[in-house]
């Protein structure tokens, strides 16, 4: 009983070697990819930096972008507008008269067929009386 109980406390001893061992990979990697993550941020951050540069900076007292960006932002929003209530007017000329085209052929058909079916009524109720 007691080489099993030592057994048991060895196992224990072992898995929780194991166990803590594992845990510290965990941590390391962690650790690791926490700083690259970092540097990969910093790396980013100086990129904007340097991309940014040129307008923030250099050009700051020369030129004002903002007045062309605002006005372009302007015209491209009015013309899409435009576009856009163009096309619902363009679909519009097209499917108003298919519609009304298909409602009088629709009300034509049904006509007929009602005065052909109100003829054969009348011929059988002809038929009947003689």
């Amino acid at each position: 009983k007691k080489l099993l109980k030592n057994l048991k406390k060895i196992k224990e001893k072992i898995l929780i070697i194991k166990l803590d061992f594992l845990k510290n990979i965990l941590e390391k990697s962690k650790k690791i990819l926490n700083s690259i993550s970092d540097k990969i941020e910093n790396l980013v951050d100086l990129l904007e930096d340097k991309i940014n540069y040129p307008e923030e900076f250099e050009f700051k007292d020369r030129y004002d972008f903002s007045n062309i960006k605002n006005g372009l932002k302007k015209f491209i929003e009015i013309s899409y507008k435009i576009l856009m209530y163009l096309t619902i007017f363009s679909i519009c000329c097209i499917l108003i008269p298919m519609i009304l085209i298909t409602i009088y052929q629709f009300l034509i058909y049904f006509i007929t067929l009602l005065t052909t079916i109100l003829e054969v009524l009348i011929a059988i109720i002809r038929q009947i009386k003689i």
